[in-house]
């Protein structure tokens, strides 16, 4: 399947080549695949194993990710031809520099991702009485998530948010937790964070919600930058924690 699909590498790499650079990741010698990627000659790099596969979670080849200029992962890992070509179609389609591009495979259903939409107008309570909106999220990153006290896997993780929301550095995104349900039965979980009473969850759906534990990041302006991260370990990885 790589071999197969190798012209059509070539073909977009002249096409897109003022768009995006194409940067080929493989195993072998170097004499070996030279003679296989001459048109990528400058821009192979050989795993001694599968080194960066196994960091970005990509089991199969062929697989592609998109990286922004910034450094951060602008897509699901598109395994397969197909995939591949869809990653491709997104990136003629949309503008690949706009900080906020994003190709997402499979979404387990949640629905597309709301990366770079503005959070909707609101206004709750937190459970100690004070109001929360969406100027709450403006100055600084913030980690928005989605909890529930029915949840088992909400309360499993609830002394690892505590504990991480005690030792948080400057450099970490503050925390807004929302929920539903009785007020005192919050109070007792001892979060410093607030803690946002959403009856229903009709704001935390607008925000990205899609069933609890899960959560997503909003940046200093007020715009969702990450998909929504469901369950606890995907929810540590939107931080760079690994759980």
């Amino acid at each position: 399947p790589c071999k197969a699909l190798l012209p059509e590498m070539e073909r977009w790499e002249a096409e897109l080549a003022d768009r995006v650079n194409f940067v080929l990741f493989s195993n072998g010698s170097a004499e070996s695949n030279a003679a296989k990627f001459a048109v990528f000659s400058d821009e192979v790099i050989l795993q001694k194993n599968r080194e960066l596969a196994e960091l970005v979670y990509a089991r199969w080849t062929p697989s592609a990710l998109f990286v922004r200029a910034d450094g951060t992962i602008g897509s699901h890992v598109a395994a397969g031809d197909g995939a591949i070509r869809e990653l491709i179609d997104k990136i003629r389609e949309d503008d690949p520099s706009n900080a906020n591009f994003f190709f997402a495979r499979s979404n387990n259903g949640a629905g597309p991702p709301k990366i770079g939409t503005s959070i909707p107008e609101f206004s709750l309570e937190d459970i100690c009485g004070n109001a929360i909106t969406s100027g709450d999220f403006k100055g600084r990153r913030t980690l928005a998530v989605f909890w529930s006290l029915t949840c088992p896997h909400c309360t499993a993780m609830m002394n690892e948010l505590k504990a991480w929301d005690a030792a948080r550095v400057e450099s970490d995104p503050r925390l807004i937790v929302f929920s539903d349900g009785e007020k005192e039965a919050h109070q007792k979980l001892g979060l410093n964070s607030p803690v946002v009473l959403d009856a229903g969850y009709k704001t935390s759906e607008r925000l990205g919600m899609f069933g609890t534990p899960s959560g997503v990041i909003v940046d200093e302006s007020g715009t969702i930058i990450t998909e929504t991260a469901m369950g606890a370990s995907n929810i540590w990885a939107l931080i760079g924690k690994r759980k």
